[in-house]
């Protein structure tokens, strides 16, 4: 209900951006239209504030490919330790700079086919979810119902905000203007597509889930599991050890949205540096690969090491990646 909510008050947002993204394509998308339509200081803030917001989800994305590699150790036998998190989220840096130099339509490939596998699996798990539930006459439209909410009008407003981060990427489609070959097409479409799509999947995938099971086993025996995500415990009771998939493919899913957000951060850092607000050497591109390489090496250095440093700071990955959530929200 919640994720239904969100994607129809997104919509006049989306096509706004789907608008300006026809008629001025660029890398700077919102900053750059407000500071040529409004005043530049109002787009130097805008500018420096999607930068952060983009290099924040660059941040998180190591974390939580760490927290699943130790999902996933721990799920064969094997030692999760904070060293193997922090290993793993190298890792996944390396992976993203090496998917992301050359053009952004290797770039894209490569989120799509990641993209994709996450997709298929948390689709077709909530399917068996829907099916088994109905079979036991267990199935309830509770999940679809506003008056189940258990926080009441508070708890739907505190799930939307959620759900609306969940769904309003239309932002990040504006950032590879001038690496499409028809942006004045291709943009516009993709901006609607982005909200349209994942609205409907998510009132799918999530209606699955939310029926699963019991709400005071989901909220207190699930989330209190010390798993990175309480989907891991649902698909055990679903699909057994099949749920060995779960950080599989949440891994899959931070490669996919760390490449995303990676591309939007660079862009918007390059586009900030090409108004003369950062140093000059970000406004370069690559000779070879023709991308803003050294913004997006910044952005990559920064999302290596801070996870680090936050997990020795907070004491664990699972309360950094917490904290950086906190942060972006």
């Amino acid at each position: 209900m919640v994720f239904g909510l969100v994607m129809v008050g997104a919509i006049p947002t989306a096509v706004s951006f789907a608008v300006m993204n026809k008629r001025r394509p660029s890398p700077g998308g919102a900053f750059t239209w407000l500071w040529e339509a409004v005043a530049p200081p109002v787009g130097a803030w805008l500018g420096w504030v999607q930068a952060t917001q983009y290099t924040l989800a660059c941040v998180l994305q190591p974390i939580m490919f760490g927290l699943f590699c130790n999902a996933l150790l721990a799920g064969v036998g094997a030692p999760a330790t904070f060293t193997t998190a922090a290993v793993g989220g190298l890792v996944v840096v390396a992976l993203v700079a090496a998917a992301t130099y050359r053009q952004v339509q290797v770039s894209a490939r490569v989120v799509g086919v990641f993209m994709v596998i996450e997709v298929a699996f948390v689709a077709a798990l909530a399917a068996v979810i829907i099916v088994a539930q109905a079979t036991r006459g267990d199935l309830s439209t509770a999940p679809l119902n506003p008056a189940a909410a258990t926080g009441g009008v508070h708890g739907v407003i505190a799930a939307a905000v959620f759900g609306m981060l969940a769904i309003s990427g239309f932002d990040v489609v504006a950032p590879i203007a001038e690496e499409t070959r028809t942006p004045g097409r291709l943009l516009p479409l993709a901006t609607i597509l982005i909200t349209v799509l994942p609205g409907l999947y998510w009132i799918f995938t999530s209606y699955g889930i939310a029926s699963a099971v019991p709400v005071g086993t989901f909220v207190h025996r699930y989330m209190g599991s010390g798993q990175v995500t309480p989907v891991y415990m649902v698909a055990g009771r679903y699909i057994g050890n099949l749920k060995v998939l779960v950080p599989l493919t949440g891994m899959t899913a931070v490669l996919a949205c760390f490449g995303a957000n990676a591309l939007a951060a660079s862009r918007t850092l390059y586009a900030v540096a090409r108004e003369g607000l950062t140093p000059g050497a970000l406004a370069k591109a690559d000779p070879r690969s023709r991308t803003p390489w050294n913004a997006q090496l910044l952005v990559l250095a920064v999302a290596a090491v801070a996870p680090i440093g936050l997990g020795i700071w907070q004491g664990s990955y699972l309360v950094a990646f917490g904290w950086t959530g906190q942060v972006i929200f």
